[in-house]
């Protein structure tokens, strides 16, 4: 048997020394591995939190970033910690089921808002031709542009009545048409 034969079967051999052993392996991997792992779970975590409240200033919804954060992580952990518990029994299968469903559901939000967003987006554009043809009838009665504008904002829903308002609304501060557009 040569020497390092040897010193495994007297490794495996002795669970006092395996033990510390494997302890000394994973928080040296840890360790090495901190920074990159601290990043990639802030990452997939609150990193899509800026995207979040960037679609929902761009769909006018008002919030503030902890009420984000919290839904965030409410529907990423909290999930995962009720299949945890769902599968309590089995703590393995609870842990890994449950981090799993934590960390697919920190994307969640996101496609939703950008869902939202391009429904919005679709919807705007489906209204577009709607919103156009009462303008150009404003404009054929001898209506002026802001007045057609405020016809459009009156009478036709969101979003394109939201739109129309916010134009609105920065042509009344002062700013021209063109810059308001």
């Amino acid at each position: 048997m040569n020497p390092i034969e040897k010193l495994i079967s007297a490794i495996t051999g002795n669970d006092y020394l395996i033990i510390p052993l494997v302890a000394i392996l994973v928080f040296v991997v840890a360790y090495l591995w901190a920074d990159r792992i601290i990043i990639w779970l802030r990452d997939r975590s609150l990193g899509q939190r800026a995207e979040v409240l960037r679609l929902m200033e761009l769909m006018f919804v008002e919030t503030d970033e902890k009420k984000v954060t919290l839904m965030m992580m409410a529907s990423s952990f909290g999930l995962g910690a009720l299949v945890f518990l769902a599968l309590w029994p089995n703590v393995i299968w609870g842990l890994v089921i449950g981090s799993v469903i934590t960390i697919a559901m920190w994307s969640v939000p996101k496609i939703i808002f950008q869902y939202l967003w391009e429904k919005r987006c679709g919807a705007f554009t489906d209204q577009m031709v709607d919103g156009m043809t009462l303008m150009a009838n404003g404009v054929k009665a001898g209506l002026s542009v802001q007045q057609c504008m405020e016809r459009v904002k009156d009478n036709m829903a969101n979003p394109i009545s939201q739109e129309f308002g916010l134009v609105l609304s920065e042509i009344q501060v002062g700013r021209g048409m063109a810059d308001a557009l």
